[in-house]
């Protein structure tokens, strides 16, 4: 998932739509059971952008106090 985008370059707006299959980094959270990315990028002049959409996720852990399976939801709107 390590996608790099040269926002110099390239016809707007960026649209990225896609599900999330794994997440790169460690969390206390526990696994991405699922998720998802909705956002687009628009350029308002050469060096300022605007991003607005969601991200969508869910982890899958170990409750810390009584160690029953659990669901994360993190919901994100960028806006």
């Amino acid at each position: 998932m390590n996608k790099v985008l040269n926002l110099r370059e390239g016809k707007f707006p960026i649209k990225i739509n896609q599900k999330l299959t794994k997440f790169p980094y460690d969390t206390d959270m526990g696994e991405l059971v699922e998720g998802s990315v909705d956002l687009s990028i628009e350029k308002l002049s050469y060096e300022l952008f605007v991003c607005k959409g969601s991200v969508d996720s869910v982890f899958g852990g170990t409750c810390q106090s009584c160690l029953k399976k659990i669901k994360i939801d993190l919901n994100f709107e960028i806006m």
